[in-house]
């Protein structure tokens, strides 16, 4: 989740957007910062997944849906174009859009954040810095946000979003294998979503949702098909037997007692 947003009022009002507009814009404006880069008959998008959208903003929308009415609202308003591919949502800022971090002189409020090196279309990382600047603050499941072909397609970032947290490592992009490996061997994505939804809510009926003891994503997509159990919750604890549970042992009619106090048929 991103933790803080600046939002330039004054450009918000100029450019008649509301305040959700105004969010999400805010961060659309820094995506070239931190996405990927697509290249579409020379021109330069950046890959933004809806779920992204609200992974990052979840005050903005939970739906996927409303997540891409909203970057169409912006795209009607002249500050993004919109693209895609099979795989995910691609979006470009606009002449107009790169206004936004711009003092009246046309100097940058706010420089090396996004300014001309957003212009090239990719982000050269120093050894060491970070994939993921500091502002953007985020706390994403693994260590990897796009594959090595790319953006992750969003039916596994559908699946990645949904499921359960836990501690300790979760290599996404290992995640992401183990996923297509399945699919490519005729397993429906419905039906592993349905698998992620069913041990979401074992975890959690369980407390163990954000620990260590949920699997890690690449083995619950893996050989042994975790996806495929049904993850049942017991709805009785097993049956003690004693003189304080309140509960009869079986009888022992028809046995015979050794010496050492056990029955034999």
């Amino acid at each position: 989740m991103q933790y803080t947003i600046n939002i330039n009022q004054a450009k918000a009002k100029e450019w008649g957007l509301n305040s959700q507009q105004a969010m999400l814009f805010a961060f659309v404006y820094e995506c070239p910062s931190w996405c990927n880069a697509v290249t579409q008959d020379g021109v330069v998008f950046f890959a933004l997944s809806k779920l992204k959208i609200i992974e990052e903003l979840p005050l903005l929308t939970d739906k996927p849906d409303t997540a891409y009415r909203m970057l169409k609202a912006l795209r009607d308003k002249g500050l993004i174009e919109l693209s895609s591919t099979n795989a995910i949502t691609l979006v470009r800022l606009t002449d107009k859009a790169r206004t936004w971090n711009q003092k009246e002189d046309g100097s940058e409020k706010y420089p090396g954040r996004v300014g001309k090196k957003s212009d090239l279309g990719r982000i050269n990382l120093r050894d060491g810095s970070e994939k993921n600047p500091t502002n953007h603050d985020t706390n994403n499941q693994g260590t990897k946000n796009q594959s090595s072909q790319g953006a992750y397609p969003e039916d596994f970032e559908e699946a990645w979003y949904a499921y359960p947290s836990r501690e300790g490592s979760n290599p996404k992009n290992h995640a992401y294998r183990a996923w297509k490996t399945r699919v490519e061997e005729g397993h429906s994505v419905a039906d592993i979503l349905a698998g992620i939804h069913r041990y979401a809510s074992f975890c959690k009926a369980k407390g163990s949702t954000g620990t260590g003891f949920v699997m890690q994503a690449k083995r619950f997509f893996g050989t042994s098909h975790e996806f495929l159990n049904d993850w049942a919750v017991a709805t009785e604890p097993p049956k003690k037997f004693g003189r304080h549970t309140g509960l009869q042992a079986p009888s022992t009619d028809g046995l015979t007692q050794r010496e050492d106090g056990t029955y034999e048929f």
